[in-house]
């Protein structure tokens, strides 16, 4: 008779680790930005360096992130406390972390691919504010095309990455781990 240890792969256990560790290091990373920013910062901060009433997108858009960024961090937070609990769980090999963890995998495939599509549209209108620079121009487009391609081409290799760590999850000799 097997022993339980015996079955547990070492893929699960290193997702797991990744997990744990990856969240509790973005939850110290974004403590220490929510604490600068209702601490540190004065009140004056997001107006000293940014118009709200400016008609230009990226100002508009720095607007809504300083104003928002108490919960959006509240929010990548909690996320964040998440990913450490399921990481436990799928190292003790929980199956509620299984499902829980294929829920955050498809979240952040989700993610991955929408933040990518933000991406490009987000850049597509950042450069197309920005003013002529003169004969330095074709140096910034090409600067403009690869920034542009390097972000699709993390955008395609994480998601090939998500969809390969659901792949392995969904396989019967890893959903025998949590029955």
């Amino acid at each position: 008779m097997e022993s339980s240890s015996a079955k547990k792969s070492s893929f699960v256990n290193v997702i797991a680790w990744l997990m744990m560790g990856f969240g509790g290091f973005a939850l110290l990373i974004a403590s220490f930005q929510l604490f600068l920013f209702l601490f540190v910062l004065p009140d004056e901060f997001p107006e000293q360096i940014i118009n709200p009433h400016s008609e230009r997108f990226i100002e508009q858009f720095m607007s809504f992130m300083f104003t928002n960024l108490p919960i959006l961090l509240g929010l990548f937070m909690l996320g964040n406390l998440l990913q450490i609990v399921v990481g436990f769980g799928l190292w003790k090999r929980h199956k509620w972390a299984w499902v829980a963890s294929m829920a955050v995998f498809v979240v952040i495939l989700l993610g991955t691919i929408g933040g990518g599509i933000f991406q490009q549209i987000f850049y597509s209108i950042v450069f197309s504010e920005m003013p002529e620079v003169g004969p330095e121009e074709s140096i910034f487009a090409s600067f403009q095309i690869g920034v542009r391609a390097f972000a699709g081409f993390m955008m395609l290799a994480m998601s090939a990455l998500w969809i390969w760590i659901l792949y392995r999850f969904l396989r019967p000799e890893i959903r025998r781990e949590f029955v």
